[in-house]
């Protein structure tokens, strides 16, 4: 639903914001009490979302956000990588408010700039810039980044369905 998919994206997104200026130049290989509470946090919170789950890439995108939490709770690193790579779910905020009904317009627009913003330029930030060092989870990166580049593809598509349909709307009603 909707509201557990708010509150994950507050509390992983917020922590995420919070503590990331403090450790942009870091080694993302390195543990963080906060990185790890967003580990367990998000894996659990994507095993309950799989109910949810309607597209093959959500699939995807879950079994690996799954993995690759309990590859950090277990092996107990890499926990700043997950604070890095929260800062995502800014833009789930803005798409739980938008399907909940807050504000839906507003929400809308916020959620595709954020999408892009938080997903799409900063994942590639995270990989051209900062140096995983772990194969798995290197490639847990890269496909997360394609998925999200594929779904923003998905996102400007339904925009531009959406502004012709508005369009036609208008040239017929008047």
């Amino acid at each position: 639903g909707n509201v557990p998919s708010l509150a994950h994206a507050l509390f992983t997104s917020l922590v995420s914001l919070v503590h990331l200026p403090r450790i942009l130049d870091d080694d993302v290989s390195g543990a963080s009490r906060w990185g790890y509470v967003c580990a367990m946090v998000t894996g659990q919170y994507m095993v309950y979302d799989l109910i949810n789950v309607t597209h093959r890439s959500y699939y995807v995108h879950h079994g690996l956000a799954i993995l690759a939490c309990g590859y950090v709770v277990v092996t107990d690193r890499f926990s700043k990588l997950v604070l890095f790579v929260e800062a995502n779910e800014v833009s789930t905020v803005f798409l739980a408010t938008a399907y909940l009904g807050v504000w839906p317009r507003v929400s809308q627009c916020a959620f595709v700039v954020s999408f892009f913003l938080c997903r799409v330029v900063w994942l590639a930030w995270i990989l051209r810039h900062k140096r995983i060092g772990d194969a798995f989870l290197t490639a847990a990166m890269c496909v997360h980044y394609v998925i999200n580049v594929y779904w923003f593809g998905k996102i400007l598509g339904k925009g531009a369905r959406n502004l012709r349909k508005a369009r036609r709307r208008n040239v017929i009603g008047e």
